[in-house]
């Protein structure tokens, strides 16, 4: 049997979906590293119960790049996904799950689901032969066919299988997440047990992967390295000067507008703050809309009463948001539950400090100058920390110039995919 030389990455998600969270910029940004390094990878898609080798660097620009291979039809039908998907999520996350099942089984409303999710392959792809390949899975699996396919070939077809874990916490924390979302994931993270090898973007994610995964054989290979902060381009759009950020006085929260972020709690406490007496800046929320959080559109109208100035951003292009790091006073991460946490590298690469929780992955990062934690169960809580910065110039100072200094030291993406395909084609194979 003939090993390939050739690491084949599986991005079938993030080519599909056209989402933009933290994730599928992961997954853009080391595929982008590795091209131009000249590594020897390919990406490969599944559909119809095969993986297909897509075009090198499809994933730079999904909307326009090799669009003279997709059909006009696929290309309308992008955009109505693109512009459907949070209306879908909204609606299918009030409905109750006995009755979405009832919707599901119907033929009409099953196939109009299915055409707006799967994503037509380009025209002459080439289907992979996955004997003796080998594959990473670099984004996540939420197909159970993919899932079933890549369990036989590991064990009949010799694939080698590395797997990439982003985190566990739709099993450690079901609670913030859609029933069907963490039913998927539960069989999706089987995939680590048929792994040769699984590199986790934190001692945490990596921990929580270990004491899930109770089948893991013996000889898997371990590695956890932190995630390294993204480079933004200099913003040249004039509507960014809409928001008034370079003149105002701003603090900042980046984060996706789901249940485990803790926006809510962020909210509660300004508004606890701002009932002492405490001037409170203006508030940029930042995030995409996948899922709903429930009372978040109320919490920031009762801000607006109490006249804090809120403004929620939603999926603003990577440079507008680079210009939102660089004028803000500090940044606020104050989720519940992380894989990793990249808002905090961002904002620390700005010099800017960091607000975060000291549980999971976010108290790892702790660690890093600049950062300052608090307790979501007891002292300090977050509202003492948010207090102590905002009538306290000395201690924001402080952290300011510790973030200042240690800016240039977080790491590359050269560095980070380096190590990375190090680890996946090197010894202990």
């Amino acid at each position: 049997m003939v090993i390939s030389e050739t690491l084949y990455i599986d991005v079938t998600l993030t080519y599909a979906s056209n989402w933009k969270t933290g994730v599928q910029r992961v997954v853009r940004q080391i595929v982008s590293s590795w091209y131009a390094s000249n590594k020897k990878v390919e990406l490969i898609y599944f559909k119809n119960g095969e993986y297909w080798i897509l075009p090198s660097l499809v994933l730079n620009n999904i909307e326009s790049l090799y669009s003279q291979h997709i059909p006009k039809t696929e290309l309308l039908r992008r955009y109505f996904f693109k512009h459907l998907l949070n209306p879908y999520h909204k609606i299918k996350a009030i409905i109750p799950q006995s009755f979405l099942r009832i919707l599901l089984t119907n033929p009409i409303l099953n196939f109009c689901r299915k055409t707006l999710i799967q994503t037509q392959i380009p025209r002459n792809l080439i289907k992979l032969d996955p004997t003796g390949s080998q594959i990473l899975l670099l984004d996540f699996v939420y197909d159970v066919r993919q899932i079933e396919y890549l369990k036989e070939a590991t064990l009949n077809q010799s694939v080698r299988l590395t797997y990439f874990n982003i985190d566990c916490n739709p099993i450690v924390a079901p609670r913030y997440y859609p029933e069907d979302l963490c039913e998927i994931f539960n069989q999706y993270v089987t995939l680590a047990n048929y792994s040769k090898k699984v590199w986790s973007i934190s001692e945490t994610a990596q921990n929580d992967l270990k004491r899930i995964s109770k089948n893991l054989q013996k000889e898997v290979i371990f590695e956890f390295k932190w995630l390294p902060p993204f480079e933004f381009p200099t913003c040249v759009h004039s509507d960014f000067q809409k928001t008034g950020a370079q003149n105002d006085t701003y603090l900042l929260m980046v984060a996706s507008y789901v249940p485990n972020k803790n926006h809510l709690g962020f909210l509660d406490s300004l508004l606890e703050l701002k009932k002492k007496g405490i001037l409170i800046p203006k508030i940029y929320l930042v995030g995409g809309q996948y899922w709903s959080v429930d009372g978040l559109e109320a919490k920031i109208s009762e801000l607006i009463r109490f006249d804090i100035q809120v403004e929620k951003l939603i999926s603003i292009n990577d440079c507008c948001l680079g210009k939102l790091y660089e004028h803000s006073l500090f940044t606020v991460f104050p989720s519940f539950i992380e894989g990793f946490g990249l808002p905090i590298v961002e904002s620390l690469s700005f010099g800017k400090p960091v607000v975060t929780a000291n549980v999971t992955s976010t108290g790892e990062l702790l660690a890093l100058p600049g950062t300052i934690g608090f307790s979501h169960e007891g002292e300090p809580s977050l509202t003492m920390i948010l207090e102590s910065l905002l009538i306290s110039r000395e201690l924001l100072d402080t952290l300011a110039s510790e973030a200042e200094k240690n800016r240039n030291n977080l790491g590359t993406w050269k560095e980070y995919a380096d190590s990375l395909y190090d680890f996946v084609i090197g010894k202990g194979k």
